[in-house]
């Protein structure tokens, strides 16, 4: 469906773009802090810190389990060892 916006804005524009903002496929891999696409010691040492100053941070709940601790960085080094 081609539109011609020499005539003016779809009436629908708004709709439109807030689907497909909602259909942006979300790439984040858990663990992946620096979201580099790769898993490797950069992030194991960045959520190493996050733990040991008791932060919390979604990206680097490995499991989704709410909480930030070394079951994490255990999960998150097997992953990048095998």
């Amino acid at each position: 469906m081609e539109q011609n916006i020499s005539g003016g804005l779809p009436s629908n524009l708004e709709s439109t773009i807030i689907d497909l903002i909602n259909n942006i496929p979300n790439e984040t891999i858990n663990g992946d802090f620096n979201q580099d696409g790769i898993l490797n010691v950069v992030d194991v040492v960045s959520i190493i810190n996050l733990v040991l100053t008791n932060q919390y941070n979604e990206i680097a709940d490995v499991n989704s389990d709410n909480l930030l601790n070394v079951v994490d960085i255990v999960i998150l080094v097997n992953l990048i060892i095998s």
